[in-house]
């Protein structure tokens, strides 16, 4: 379901109001029957090597208010391998919601960890910093890739994006949204298999879903099975009205949303930046 302006208009009269800056994600949780419908990733699961490519994200450096008091501190979200040396996350995640534009020469560091068990200790930790950024404005998809000073993709993997087709044909394909999400453990994986896509937000580029996440979630890849293959066709990135507890009905008042993966391809600077990537890796993507 393709939303056009009469929807998005409806959609702002309900109180449902498009934010030009993307909120944090506490999201929203469906299910029919009360139950919370996420699960925690053990070794022994059948998922869990195809998983293996999505880990926690945390900046480390404080963006200070030149022009008052305040700034923005250190965040921490999901993020996924996007080639052997890449990785994705929300813009969001690492600048906060203000209309700030990064300093194209500046440093921003950050670490991703990978292989989180029950104890939190990373099979695999990597620094790196960000290469590429969109904004929390309209202007751009919500999303920092970040180049990493190791490839741990050459041995996780990493997930390919659907193409623009794909993504707005997903109304009947069951939906994966592994992330970390702090009512949960942001130490341990969590996942919810079976969730939905319920529409398209063309000019904001976005798909709304009900896979339910809560705070931590955002950057987390929404994954469909494309011709065998495990493909991101969204990155979870926020909601229109947040809830506690869970909600037995998906509403349109109560949808998250995620950038759609058509958005970010259209970038020809990153496409190329990762296609660079992977053919200079020399190597399969070990997911396939």
């Amino acid at each position: 379901m393709v939303l056009g302006k009469n929807t998005i208009v409806f959609l702002m009269c309900l109180g449902i109001l498009i934010p030009w800056a993307p909120l944090s994600a506490p999201a929203n949780v469906f299910s029919t029957n009360g139950t919370d419908p996420r699960r925690y990733v053990a070794q022994n699961d059948a998922l869990w090597r195809i998983l293996l490519p999505v880990g926690t994200v945390t900046s480390e450096f404080y963006l200070r208010n030149k022009n008052g008091v305040g700034g923005v501190a250190p965040g921490m979200g999901t993020a996924f391998l996007v080639s052997p040396c890449y990785a994705m996350t929300n813009y969001h995640v690492l600048f906060g919601g203000m209309n700030f534009t990064p300093n194209p020469i500046g440093t921003y560091p950050v670490t991703l960890r990978f292989g989180l068990g029950d104890r939190g200790k990373p099979a695999l930790s990597v620094k790196g910093r960000v290469h590429f950024w969109g904004s929390a404005s309209s202007t751009e998809p919500d999303i920092a890739l970040i180049r990493l000073n190791s490839c741990p993709g050459a041995l996780l993997g990493w997930y390919d994006f659907a193409s623009m087709r794909d993504s707005r044909q997903l109304s009947a394909t069951p939906l994966t949204m592994p992330s970390y999400s702090s009512d949960r453990s942001m130490t341990q994986l969590s996942i919810q298999q079976g969730c939905n896509a319920h529409g398209y937000v063309p000019k904001r580029g976005w798909l709304l879903h009900d896979c339910g996440t809560r705070q931590g979630a955002s950057g987390a890849p929404i994954i469909a099975k494309l011709s065998g293959v495990p493909t991101v066709i969204a990155i979870n990135a926020g909601e229109f009205t947040a809830m506690s507890g869970v909600k037995s009905t998906y509403d349109m008042q109560h949808a998250n949303w995620a950038v759609i993966a058509s958005e970010i391809v259209k970038s020809s600077q990153l496409k190329a930046m990762l296609q660079k990537d992977r053919n200079r890796a020399g190597r399969i993507n070990p997911l396939l």
